[in-house]
């Protein structure tokens, strides 16, 4: 993409020169521009549909760019894993207590046990995003049952947020 035209003005003619055709599409000045009539492949109804899921999709921004240029997709991340009236102990996958209210763990970990919230946060990609697991505690604070695996959101290291989607493709993302 070129907004600006600066690279098509800057190299078009040598590109244009090396066997590249160059097409434009000037939203600004139409007069400038190659044209393009999405209309003229509708056949229909089906098309139709298909043309305007394209078109929201393709221009509904499913990225941040923060003021200093850094830009990421923002997930719409639910704190679902477990029950809200239950205490969890949550580990990284590699072992490390990342909140546990276990014995000698809570010495380790940063956190004193987890309980889910059941909302949904605005969680930037760079955030904090963990494999790890967690157990449910017994009344004294010890793991109980299976391991349930989950990903973690720390929101940067200052909370503790646990889903059981673990697969990060098919959340959903914040528009900004």
């Amino acid at each position: 993409t070129d907004p600006k035209g600066e690279l098509l003005r800057s190299s078009g003619n040598l590109l244009k020169e090396m066997g590249y055709e160059i097409v434009v599409f000037n939203l600004i000045d139409p007069s400038q521009s190659d044209g393009y009539n999405p209309f003229a492949y509708i056949r229909n109804e089906a098309d139709v549909l298909k043309l305007m899921d394209n078109l929201i999709r393709n221009t509904t921004p499913d990225e941040y760019v923060a003021a200093c240029g850094d830009s990421g997709v923002v997930y719409n991340f639910e704190c679902n894993a477990g029950s809200r009236r239950n205490g969890y102990n949550v580990y990284f996958d590699d072992g490390r207590p990342l909140a546990s209210s276990n014995g000698n763990e809570e010495w380790y970990a940063p956190f004193s046990g987890y309980h889910p919230c059941g909302a949904t946060h605005e969680a930037e990609s760079n955030s904090g995003f963990h494999e790890g697991y967690m157990y449910l505690q017994n009344w004294r604070g010890n793991n109980s049952g299976d391991p349930i695996d989950v990903i973690i959101w720390t929101d940067n290291d200052t909370d503790v947020h646990c889903t059981t989607n673990l697969d990060m493709d098919s959340w959903e993302t914040a528009k900004s």
